[in-house]
């Protein structure tokens, strides 16, 4: 279950304010991050209601996000489900 946000399924996960994650990223998206303190999800798909049962067979991290940023390809605000 999800209060904040849609549930994601993300290939990477890490801290907007840890420079060996976000060195990896490219510089829009570090331009974008780059005066928040929080956790971000990259390279996300959706989990929808209807799938929220394959939430444990997410091969990636399984997380719940506030906020999306860049057209879903980064998403903001992120906590593990």
């Amino acid at each position: 279950k999800c209060n904040t946000g849609e549930i994601h399924c993300c290939n990477t996960v890490g801290r907007s304010d840890d420079s060996s994650f976000t060195k990896y990223l490219t510089p829009l998206v570090q331009e974008a991050i780059k005066d928040l303190t929080t956790v971000i999800g990259v390279d996300c798909d959706p989990i929808t209601v209807i799938g929220a049962t394959l939430a444990g067979t997410c091969t990636a991290q399984p997380v719940c996000c506030e906020n999306k940023s860049l057209g879903g390809l980064v998403n903001i605000g992120c906590v593990p489900v």
